[in-house]
């Protein structure tokens, strides 16, 4: 072979090698998490699963294929090419988790991924929060795991004393409610993994307390009341996120409002109307305001399903006796098979109402 027919030949095979690479394409590897949590053996049922991804990645790929074993609901946040994914509500304790996001998932480009990601973590055992008196009359509180309380630890300490406490459904954090002065209380919000604490609501021209946690731990209903020079206002609901935000009182706020109970999907809070002498439901997404005039004063309990509300009511005419309210928002009707019962305060066991009154929420207001 000539030496110009080895030269033709060679930009030849140059020349083909030259047009596969341009018909493959560049081979580009899978995407991978490059972060990711929770992992471990003793996961706190509250923690979030976060990703961080290699790559900008199909967010909707990504939320159509994300699998977690045992299923659980709940919704999908974005930051950048990180994905958190917030559970409805708290893991189930003492259970091994698996997280999986199959093959086909794709990148912003489109390629899909050849290889699942995924692992596995397990949640802990519940603890138990512990408030006990010291000596100086101080108020402790203790962190002690169910499967060896001998491994109780203090967590935190208040010398002036806690009066009230309120464990997040997650169990990772707590507001106490704490004594400044002989008129004033504030909320404190206690990390429960190291015992730090830091102000919610800690304002020398008010005083909090009867705090409670939404469902999804994202926002807190407390009861306010504004200190003056020698007096206290009464009771009004207020609500703020656990970063400290106020979002100030309840829309349609009444004169007189405290207990407050969020019902089961944290669309709706429960309370005391003092002014009105009712029970008042108010939603947080409509803002409206329901009252079932007929109520005792004691505090309401949401029924599991949260279709309807248990609660003492006052009947002038049969004194104390039960009643339904229907979603209608017809009369209320006696319950004669429970009439016999005379509880004094509404009880729930088991998912079943023994209690003086039933009311359907959704009821239209009086």
């Amino acid at each position: 072979m000539s030496y110009y027919m080895r030269i033709l030949v060679a930009i030849a095979v140059l020349m083909v090698l030259i047009g596969l690479v341009i018909w493959h394409g560049p081979q580009q590897r899978d995407v991978v998490a490059v972060a990711r949590a929770p992992e471990g053996e003793a996961v706190p049922v509250g923690t979030p699963i976060r990703i961080t991804f290699s790559r900008p990645v199909d967010r909707l790929s990504v939320e159509n294929t994300f699998r977690l074993d045992p299923p659980t609901s709940g919704s999908f946040f974005w930051e950048g090419q990180q994905m958190t994914f917030r559970p409805t509500a708290p893991l189930q304790s003492d259970t091994t988790y698996q997280i999986t996001i199959p093959a086909g998932m794709r990148d912003q480009r489109g390629t899909a991924n050849t290889q699942d990601i995924g692992w596995t973590f397990r949640t802990r055992l519940p603890n138990v929060l512990v408030l006990a008196t010291a000596e100086d009359g101080s108020s402790v509180l203790w962190l002690a795991p169910i499967a060896d309380p001998t491994l109780a630890r203090e967590i935190y300490r208040e010398r002036q004393g806690i009066l009230d406490i309120a464990v997040a459904p997650g169990g990772l954090q707590a507001l106490i409610t704490v004594v400044r002065e002989p008129q004033r209380t504030a909320l404190l919000l206690l990390d429960l993994t190291d015992g730090t604490t830091r102000p919610l609501v800690d304002d020398p021209a008010a005083s909090a307390g009867g705090a409670a946690w939404s469902p999804t731990s994202d926002v807190i209903v407390y009861e306010r009341r504004s200190i003056g020079t020698d007096t206290v206002g009464q009771p009004k609901i207020w609500l703020a996120q656990p970063d400290g935000t106020s979002l100030g009182p309840i829309a349609n706020e009444p004169q007189i409002s405290y207990a407050p109970v969020w019902s089961p999907d944290g669309q709706r809070l429960a309370f005391i109307d003092g002014g009105a002498q009712a029970i008042g439901v108010y939603n947080l997404a409509t803002n409206q305001l329901s009252r079932f005039p007929d109520s005792s004063g004691e505090a309401p309990v949401w029924l599991p399903d949260g279709m309807a509300l248990a609660y003492t009511s006052i009947d002038l005419a049969t004194n104390d006796g039960p009643a339904t309210r229907p979603s209608s928002g017809g009369p209320a009707s006696a319950m004669a098979q429970l009439r016999r019962l005379r509880l004094r305060a509404p009880v729930i066991r088991r998912g079943r109402p023994m209690v003086h009154s039933l009311c359907m929420c959704n009821a239209p207001p009086t």
